[in-house]
């Protein structure tokens, strides 16, 4: 993963999706990424569409295939 192609806000979104390892609200992501729930939206819909984030009932969780790896509980 090339982290120049990702802005401040999206890099903390995807560490915090990434740790966790569990679909979570935007609500969720925004807190332990401390930043407000709007901008949170922002960049989890812009993730989403480039594929670095999967939805699933409004929640999101780290395509962990982007990186060719699997989740712990995947194994």
């Amino acid at each position: 993963m090339d982290s120049s192609n990702f802005s401040r806000q999206e890099k903390a979104v995807l560490k915090v999706t990434f740790e966790e390892q569990r679909y979570m609200s935007t609500r969720e992501i925004s807190r332990k990424a401390q930043m407000s729930w709007i901008t949170a939206k922002k960049y989890t819909k812009q993730l989403i569409e480039r594929k670095w984030l999967l939805l699933k009932r409004k929640k999101m969780i780290f395509n962990y295939s982007m990186l060719g790896i699997k989740r712990r509980s995947d194994k």
